[in-house]
């Protein structure tokens, strides 16, 4: 074929792509020829006219159009990834669940949708953002929570949306979390590290993150409150700092939390639940805030204290039954048919008092007639009716001058609510209930 100078023109083409573009090449030339002509007849003619066919003969006008398009393509893929075109429906695990909520009225794209976190996570509608329902298809091993997803903040991490994960190692979770939902991280096996949010009211839930073995240390900052046993049974967990405004740590909060050495209380504690830090053996150095007004039942029980030199803040007014609980100071002793006991080597029993401080935790005696020693400002609940079938031979309680609280063993002066003994003696206070 002989372009417009005469000369032979070699088609660029080793394929019929290529043949294909020079066709539309000359063709394309020859439309921009004539409407050129048309219009401006005394430029296209000579060697302007052998430049324009030169360029659009070769190959270059074919490369030019090959690169617009795949720009163009180029483009469009980046812009689905990013989410400039909407979440396309079905896409694996960046669905928002809505479940018959209505999606949050969407905002401009802001920085921090655009800075790195963890993709793929499933989110589904919440009251003031979006809530992290799961993991979705996402594989981080270092799980980056969003501080927002597609424009509006991220507020809560739901219920049981990441329990029983094996492979996450560390979570980051942004100021904007609010709620982390009941067991959300429970049974995560290989959880080291969280980085919890600070400067705001975060509310635990539930065992939020118990059951973590790999779990070393915890920081909670002001404004946190937890639900019960939120690192129950975190067998690894060796120090947490429970933030200083927290008033009450709340039931099996730390619960068999069996290599915990280090435990930061509030300063404004004033309640510590039932079991909270029930067999955590390696704690073995307290000081308990002087707010401190309640212990529960079997709160710090099995724990590593010198519970001869643990001392107790004078604000404390109720103690639960075996709140301080460490049978395993109680000498072996065998009980015979009438009542009595006797220790290994056949010499009586007679009578065994735990003490904290100047509180009576419990009382073993086969003593008919039991004196509290002088100097007990409180008496345990339970210490002394506890072991019914044990203390039953007591027919008399004496109680001290300096007693002022008889936790949950009467509901009026005098009255144990035992009707096998009587009781000699007053205290200064009414009984305390309800702690």
């Amino acid at each position: 074929m002989n372009d417009t100078t005469g000369k032979s023109r070699k088609i660029m083409s080793a394929n019929e792509v290529s043949r294909l573009m020079g066709s539309l090449d000359m063709r394309y030339y020859e439309e921009a020829e004539q409407a050129l002509a048309a219009e401006q007849p005394a430029v296209i003619k000579g060697k302007s006219r052998q430049k324009a066919a030169s360029f659009f003969n070769s190959g270059w006008f074919a490369a030019c159009i090959c690169a617009v398009a795949g720009i163009g393509v180029y483009v469009a893929l980046l812009g689905l990834g990013k989410g400039w075109f909407g979440t396309p429906a079905g896409h694996p695990g960046t669905d928002a669940e809505s479940a018959g909520e209505s999606e949050p009225a969407l905002s401009e794209t802001t920085a921090e949708d655009t800075a790195d976190y963890s993709r793929g996570l499933k989110y589904a509608a919440a009251a003031g953002g979006w809530t992290v329902k799961g993991i979705g298809s996402c594989t981080d091993t270092c799980l980056i929570i969003p501080t927002t997803y597609q424009g509006n903040p991220v507020v809560a991490v739901a219920d049981e949306a990441f329990t029983q994960n094996g492979f996450i190692t560390e979570v980051i979770l942004p100021d904007s979390v609010t709620s982390i939902g009941r067991g959300a991280f429970s049974g995560c096996s290989q959880l080291t590290a969280v980085r919890m949010p600070e400067n705001n009211e975060t509310s635990i839930g539930d065992l939020a993150f118990a059951s973590c073995p790999a779990l070393k240390e915890m920081y909670l900052y002001d404004g946190t409150t937890c639900r019960p046993g939120v690192f129950e049974y975190d067998t690894g967990l060796k120090s947490i700092r429970f933030p200083d405004d927290m008033a009450e740590i709340n039931n099996d909060m730390c619960c068999e939390c069996t290599a915990l050495e280090t435990v930061i209380l509030p300063s404004q504690l004033k309640k510590v639940q039932a079991s909270a830090f029930l067999r955590c053996g390696a704690w073995r150095d307290v000081t308990l805030p002087e707010t401190l007004v309640s212990v529960g039942a079997g709160a710090f029980a099995g724990c590593g204290f010198d519970l001869d030199t643990l001392r107790l803040p004078d604000s404390l007014i109720y103690i639960g039954s075996g709140a301080f609980d460490t049978l395993t100071l109680i000498p072996e002793f065998m009980v015979n048919p009438d009542g009595t006991a006797e220790l290994p080597d056949g010499s009586p029993f007679g009578t065994y008092e735990l003490y904290v401080d100047d509180v009576l935790v419990y009382v073993f005696t086969d003593q008919d007639n039991y004196a509290v020693r002088e100097g007990t400002r409180i008496i345990a609940e339970g210490a002394i009716t506890m072991f019914p079938e044990w203390n039953a031979v007591i027919k008399t309680v004496v109680l001290p001058d300096t007693l002022e609280y008889l936790c949950g063993e009467s509901t009026s002066i005098g009255d144990f609510n035992c009707g096998h003994f009587n009781v000699v003696g007053e205290w200064m206070h009414l009984p305390v209930t309800g702690y």
